[in-house]
């Protein structure tokens, strides 16, 4: 959706001019996708891996909310071990 808007924003900002800006939107956004792009291979590693579907179950475990102080919180993985 940020992706969206900026080029939207990129093209309205600039009628008649949009291809220098959306070529400087790009190089804002290749960065960003290649990142987010990491993120999806190590979900997909965790859903679909070799070690699948314990990787899963251990995602969870580690993630599993708890009370603490009163309030709460997520558990680490470096708290699990």
């Amino acid at each position: 959706m940020y992706d969206g808007a900026e080029i939207s924003k990129a093209i309205t900002d600039n009628p008649g001019t949009w291809k220098p800006r959306s070529l400087a939107y790009e190089i804002d956004l290749f960065p960003r996708s290649a990142s987010e792009r990491r993120e999806a291979d190590r979900i997909q590693e965790v859903l679909f891996g070799g070690n699948s579907p314990q990787n899963l179950l251990d995602f969870f475990a580690a993630n599993l909310p708890v009370m603490e102080s009163g309030r709460d919180c997520f558990r680490s993985a470096a708290n699990l071990k």
